[in-house]
């Protein structure tokens, strides 16, 4: 099922990023079925109170829709990638 650009609001509006490489996977796959605002603004609350970030709920949506449980601890792409794997794969020089 293709999602019309006029239809993209919605998911922006709880943010969402929809130019995310994996949204439109989700999205044909039903991982989006249910929105859910009120728990897309836990996860904003959540990050934005400890670690003063925005995030985007993607994930948190598509694990909720998957397993039936909000989890506003989940680290989403962009951060693991980017930050936190960087740290754990590290190689220090001798």
């Amino acid at each position: 099922m293709k999602v019309k650009n006029n239809d993209l609001s919605k998911f922006k509006k709880i943010g969402i990023r929809t130019s995310d490489p994996y949204f439109k996977n989700w999205h044909n796959n039903g991982l989006f079925e249910n929105l859910n605002a009120d728990f897309a603004n836990e996860v904003q609350k959540y990050w934005n109170e400890n670690y003063d970030r925005k995030v985007d709920t993607g994930l948190h949506m598509a694990f909720m829709n998957l397993t039936g449980k909000e989890e506003t601890r989940l680290v989403p792409r962009t951060i693991m990638t980017r930050e936190v794997l960087p740290v754990v794969f590290c190689k220090q020089k001798v």
